[in-house]
């Protein structure tokens, strides 16, 4: 597993969990209420990877944080989804979700100034 920032794994770990019983069952709902969280999120990781970076001087160190944090926001937002807008308590073979990361980022090396929005 990738190295990951300090505070973002608990905050993303408990995400889909903490929007229980707030009524999310429809995308335009969910979404607004996840992406202030995750945008937040992202900024105080970045912001954390490049305190380290300037401190410890190393890119790849950082940009395997960067790559991380993202892997905790993307899991963030299946598990929302998953949870909120098509629950299955016993999901068949079509019912999966797939998620593939490719270049820098699939590799675990996502760089600082690489553009992944979340918007």
């Amino acid at each position: 597993m990738r190295q990951t920032l300090d505070q973002s794994p608990l905050r993303l770990a408990s995400l889909a969990e903490r929007l229980d019983g707030e009524g999310l069952s429809d995308p335009t709902s969910l979404r607004g209420r996840l992406v202030p969280e995750l945008r937040s999120i992202l900024d105080e990781g970045r912001a954390e990877a490049e305190a380290a970076l300037l401190r410890e001087g190393d890119g790849i160190a950082c940009a395997r944080r960067l790559s991380g944090l993202m892997d905790g926001i993307v899991r963030a937002l299946h598990d929302s989804v998953v949870r909120h807008l098509y629950p299955a308590d016993n999901p068949s073979s079509a019912e999966k979700l797939a998620v593939v990361a490719t270049g820098g980022y699939g590799r675990g090396t996502l760089a600082p100034g690489s553009n992944l929005p979340l918007s």
